[in-house]
């Protein structure tokens, strides 16, 4: 009625049918002796918009004008209407709402994995999303659906809206209740709709009022796509409410449709890499050993935050990831010797992926080579401060995201040869070392219980810009040239070579990052 009312016959309209064979018979039928006269476009409903034209600027010029007249419409019918009801739930000050979704992201994506989907979370809480998901006629209005069949695929077949149950709605506990009881409710609507199993991706859309939406996807690429398509729904839902009133597909139609495998290829998982919908952060990930690492990461799947103290470099070492894979990889500053950076470089992870899986900790200062009776504290505090003070902050910082997630996780620590041989006049450097190892060992004993492992490499000579500065300190300190001290290193390697390639230390840390090494904890693995 209101296609024919504002476009007369230059609009056709067909009624819903299931997309493909369905709909083009349906088509065949209603219209067996031609559109109506003069009609340039066709309105399917729940489905969107054809249009058509003797010239390709004709289609394209019918079909704006079309989308423009249908757009002014809806915005006169939106004025003075709060189509989502009067807001019930403000928004919370921007820290607050940073705080809450750092909490609460890694909850989403625990209990997600828990039921069988392993996801990375994108996060929105823009100005228009905290207003539609504010209204207190929001959560019953979103429960009806989406906007298309398609968009089923991409957001889910609903939302799951956290609605107002006290003071501790926003909680992350409350968000974690609020996902296992949909759950049994979407087991119940797909055993009612004659599908023995649920699949595993069906949530998609988190709505917290005040906070803002986690869009949930299997990488952070779909993750966007599912939030491009939600709000592009709140918009229909808005327009619709406007002109009379929003509807989606009958469950039986909707469950259908979700389950339809012609449907459901379009999503279809390409082959599994080991680290598929982890999320790895990598410090000291702008050269060397770590950028080895966070390279081999992403070619395995994972989603890699490459945090450094050379942001310039990081951001580098990122886009060669994102170039091969786009939207895999996050630079970030980091100083390792500044725990409240660390800090911010796991916050900002959590936010941009939603959650944590691996820590990689690999930032190094080269040693400046004293003996043991002329160390000064200044060097020893360096040392201190970026292999052992910085491996504790980043280890508190990830730990208690692995917990919050309750699905385990991977510590792996670059520890070197020096903490377990003396290095001439590296005693600081070796001592630093030294302490994380054990360290790890201490976290390993307390956090394996709960799934998450702590292990530690034991690298020699890796042929890295750290590596090098030492060997040009020793050429200096001896009066020898490099190569001679090159060859010293060769002599004693076991493999008779000068140096190692950072890469074969990124396939140890790559073992220690995957599911073969559940069991392995607490454990040096040696490369060179």
């Amino acid at each position: 009625d209101h296609v024919e009312r504002l476009f007369g016959k230059a609009v056709a309209f067909l009624e819903y049918v299931r997309p493909g064979f369905p709909l083009a018979r349906r088509m065949a039928e209603k219209y067996a002796d031609g559109l109506p006269k003069g009609a340039v476009a066709l309105a399917m409903e729940k489905h969107g918009l054809a249009a058509w034209g003797d010239t390709a600027k004709q289609c394209y010029e019918n079909l704006t004008a079309v989308v423009e007249k249908a757009a002014a419409y809806v915005a006169e019918q939106r004025k003075g209407k709060q189509v989502f009801g009067s807001p019930i739930t403000p928004a919370l000050p921007d820290d607050e709402r940073s705080t809450l979704a750092t909490a609460i992201a890694p909850v989403v994506r625990g209990e997600l994995a828990r039921l069988g989907w392993r996801t990375v979370v994108a996060f929105d809480d823009s100005p228009q999303t905290l207003a539609h998901t504010s209204g207190e006629r929001f959560a019953e209005i979103a429960s009806r659906g989406v906007m298309t069949p398609e968009h089923i695929l991409r957001a889910g077949v609903r939302p799951l809206v956290i609605t107002d149950v006290g003071a501790t709605f926003r909680s992350p506990a409350s968000v974690a209740e609020a996902i296992r009881h949909a759950h049994v409710g979407y087991v119940r609507y797909a055993k009612d709709n004659g599908q023995t199993e649920p699949i595993a991706d069906w949530l998609k859309v988190i709505a917290v009022p005040g906070v803002g939406t986690f869009y949930a996807g299997k990488d952070r690429r779909n993750a966007l796509v599912a939030g491009e398509c939600y709000r592009a729904t709140m918009e229909a839902m808005a327009g619709a409410e406007a002109v009379e009133r929003f509807a989606f597909l009958s469950d039986a139609d909707a469950c259908e449709m979700e389950y339809w495998p012609l449907e459901r290829r379009k999503i279809a998982e390409a082959a599994r890499k080991e680290l598929d919908g982890k999320i790895a952060l990598v410090i000291g990930g702008a050269s060397g050993i770590g950028r080895a690492t966070a390279i081999r990461f992403a070619h395995e799947g994972a989603h890699v935050a490459v945090a450094d103290l050379d942001l310039d470099r990081a951001e580098a070492v990122a886009g060669e990831i994102n170039a091969a894979t786009p939207e895999r990889a996050l630079p970030l500053a980091a100083n390792a010797a500044d725990p409240a950076a660390i800090e911010h470089a796991v916050r900002e992870t959590v936010l941009h992926f939603g959650g944590l899986d691996v820590l990689f900790y690999s930032p190094g200062v080269p040693p400046e080579l004293h003996s043991v009776a002329e160390m000064p504290d200044t060097e020893v505090q360096t040392q201190l401060r970026v292999h052992y003070e910085g491996g504790v902050a980043a280890t508190r910082a990830v730990s208690q995201v692995m917990l919050s997630q309750g699905v385990g996780g991977r510590l792996i620590y670059n520890a070197s040869k020096a903490a377990f041989a003396p290095g001439e006049g590296a005693a600081a450097y070796g001592a630093s070392k030294a302490a994380l190892v054990h360290y790890v060992r201490n976290a390993a004993n307390e956090l394996s219980r709960r799934g998450i492992t702590a292990n530690y490499i034991n690298a020699d000579a890796i042929d890295t810009p750290l590596f090098r500065t030492l060997v040009q300190e020793r050429a200096s300190s001896s009066g020898q040239t490099e190569d001679a001290v090159l060859q010293r290193y060769a002599d004693r390697s076991i493999f008779r070579t000068a140096t190692v390639p950072p890469e074969a230390v990124a396939e140890a840390a790559l073992w220690l990052a995957s599911d073969r090494s559940a069991y392995t904890s607490g454990c040096v693995i040696t490369v060179g």
